[in-house]
């Protein structure tokens, strides 16, 4: 016969173990619930976010045609702008060669040199300089030229002829012939009938002269009346 207070004991720490297989049985579905519903919170704020802007759309790129067009109207107006620079370049030039004073010519600046050395003529001389060069040929001129220096050539000769001659270092002063040296002064280093030669200091070479072309220097200051 089985005692009623034994099974009472067998029986009740069946059941404390049950509760609380039954309690944790609860905490862990109530810790699942939670879990769950974090993740769906989680999942739920993901999904609330707000969605970004479209981006614009691109232009569509040019055909190949528009995009030769294009190049091709760009070189035009480069070229356009360096024509209208060159032409700016080419008149300021221009202008600038139009306001500068006319040179002459190169191989005539030996002429005018060689003209400034000549000596200053009279308003005789120069009014029929004028007139025979303006009336004249070149021809004509030439021929006229060589008569005068014949002429003078003459003339000197013929005084030479009535002149006594220079005297041996004697200083004179050169009063004819070629001149570039009338008026100068210098030495008389060879005498003869009709010609002399005279040393004039700063000249490498003697002036050759006619014995009328020249005067004593002495002879000079006696006429004058100064000393020295």
């Amino acid at each position: 016969m089985t005692n009623p207070e034994t099974n009472s004991n067998e029986t009740a720490p069946l059941s404390a173990i049950d509760r609380a297989l039954e309690v944790a049985r609860k905490r862990k579905a109530a810790r699942s619930a939670m879990d769950g519903g974090t993740l769906t919170l989680n999942e739920s704020t993901t999904s609330a976010k707000t969605p970004k802007a479209p981006k614009a759309p691109k232009a569509p790129k040019a055909t190949d045609e528009e995009a030769v067009a294009a190049k091709a109207a760009k070189d035009a107006d480069k070229a356009k702008n360096k024509a209208e620079k060159a032409a700016a370049r080419d008149a300021k030039r221009a202008l600038a060669e139009a306001s500068k004073p006319a040179k002459p010519p190169a191989h005539m600046k030996k002429v005018e040199k060689a003209r400034s050395k000549l000596p200053q003529m009279t308003s005789a001389a120069e009014n029929t300089f004028g007139e025979i060069t303006a009336n004249l040929t070149a021809t004509e001129i030439a021929t006229l030229a060589l008569h005068l220096q014949m002429h003078n050539r003459a003339t000197a000769t013929l005084l030479a002829t009535t002149q006594a001659r220079l005297p041996m270092d004697a200083v004179v002063k050169i009063t004819g012939g070629d001149p570039q040296y009338i008026g100068l002064t210098g030495t008389v280093i060879h005498s003869q009938k009709l010609r002399a030669k005279i040393q004039v200091e700063g000249h490498s070479k003697p002036v050759y002269i006619y014995n009328g072309e020249a005067i004593l220097a002495v002879a000079e200051v006696a006429a004058t009346g100064t000393d020295g």
